[in-house]
């Protein structure tokens, strides 16, 4: 009787509580909506931009969502490809 009560006590203290679970999953939405808003605030920022600033920048209109996220373009593969 007593082991069953001790490994019961163990796993209840093993255990966080639901709120931490919670917390949690509020902080980890609240990362994810705060990363959102400022991949959208960069690309308004860089959508405002005339064409000439975005050619001296290196993009073009297409390339502003890709930009903003961090996933270049890989321009060489593209050359080739035009080349065929």
């Amino acid at each position: 009787m007593e082991l069953s009560v001790g490994t019961s006590r163990a796993i209840s203290q093993s255990i966080p509580p639901r709120s931490a679970f919670l917390k949690l999953i509020l902080r980890s939405g609240l990362v994810k909506f705060r990363h959102w808003r400022r991949s959208r605030r960069a690309e308004r920022e860089l959508l405002a931009l005339d064409d000439r600033l975005l050619k001296d920048i290196g993009i073009c209109r297409t390339d502003i969502p890709d930009a903003v996220r961090g996933q270049a373009r890989n321009f060489y593969t593209l050359a080739s490809d035009q080349n065929l």
